[in-house]
């Protein structure tokens, strides 16, 4: 907070986010594989490395898609071989989202 008690500005904190992120990629060696894996694609590899298995409803609300638009995702991403579709244990009709060993290779 500034001194008058305000919170700080959503342009700050964009201006702040975007210096993370520009920095935060000078850590990734970048290959052919990476450069051409989509923005979205990343951030939901990223989101089930460090969040755990997640269902596509769950997936579908986190990035607000719809479930037919993470599907596809999934589809692409899964035929790379990066996440896999496994039945939950407790509910049958449940599909996780999961990091394949070629996924966590990845990271």
């Amino acid at each position: 907070m500034n001194a008058e008690g305000e919170g700080i500005s959503p342009e700050k904190i964009l201006e702040s986010v975007f210096d993370l992120v520009r920095n935060f990629t000078k850590f990734f060696s970048f290959t052919i594989e990476a450069e051409e894996m989509k923005t979205i694609e990343l951030y939901i590899l990223l989101f089930v490395a460090l969040k755990g298995p997640r269902s596509m409803s769950s997936l579908a609300k986190e990035y607000s898609m719809t479930k037919s638009n993470i599907t596809v995702l999934v589809d692409d991403m899964e035929n790379k071989g990066y996440l896999a579709r496994v039945r939950s244990e407790e509910d049958r009709r449940v599909i996780m989202i999961t990091l394949t060993e070629r996924g966590k290779a990845f990271l």
